[in-house]
């Protein structure tokens, strides 16, 4: 239990470098379709277009997921959206949010994690009801 704890634990504190990195990604985006759009030949400027209007879709969302996640882990509500958020991480921001997607999901997908989410919702829904 206390391993789990941990292990939510650097999940918060490394989403923020996250955080900082989507950041950069979401600049190398502007970057890419800026450049798609002034300076490269008439077969790469759609490439270039396309993949940086994705890059600033992708980056540009897991900013504030990945700020949301973080109060999702701390008081550890929200199970499914902190799964769908690991899933994000691997498919769309994919090489860099691949690592931190994947310990996210190996560390949400024990069983001891999930009483854990599943322990403060009941917490929760049982205050609410008094």
């Amino acid at each position: 239990m206390d391993q789990d704890i941990e292990q939510l634990k650097l999940l918060e504190v490394l989403h923020y470098p996250w955080t900082v990195l989507a950041c950069m990604g979401l600049v190398g985006g502007v970057i890419n379709v800026l450049l798609g759009l002034f300076v490269a030949g008439e077969v790469v400027r759609e490439i270039a277009i396309g993949f940086g209007i994705y890059m600033m879709i992708a980056y540009g969302l897991s900013i504030p997921l990945s700020i949301l996640v973080v109060t999702c882990y701390r008081k550890r509500r929200g199970y499914g959206f902190c799964l769908g958020v690991a899933i994000f991480m691997c498919v769309a921001t994919c090489p860099l949010g691949l690592p931190l997607g994947i310990f996210a999901l190996v560390t949400l997908n024990r069983e001891s994690v999930r009483s854990l989410f599943r322990l403060r919702d009941d917490v929760g829904d049982s205050q609410a009801q008094h």
